[in-house]
């Protein structure tokens, strides 16, 4: 049985409250593919992110995403 996508190049970011399919491959693509990855970045690292991929996506916190990667990480 093949993998989805997402999970072969990382972990599967909807688990993060308010991140859908589309968001995690925004963040993926920005180089945030696993939970360590974002559970080490800063807010302003991700919004950047968020902010090249359009205002629907800019105006989201990531604030809460990184301290949830941060237990799934573990």
């Amino acid at each position: 049985k093949a993998e989805p996508k997402a999970e072969s190049k990382g972990d599967d970011l909807t688990k993060l409250d308010g991140v859908g399919p589309k968001l995690a491959e925004i963040l993926a693509e920005g180089g945030f593919a696993t939970y360590a990855a974002v559970a080490a970045a800063s807010v302003e690292d991700i919004q950047k992110i968020l902010e090249n991929a359009g205002s629907r996506y800019a105006s989201k916190d990531p604030a809460p995403w990184i301290e949830q990667a941060k237990e799934l990480a573990k």
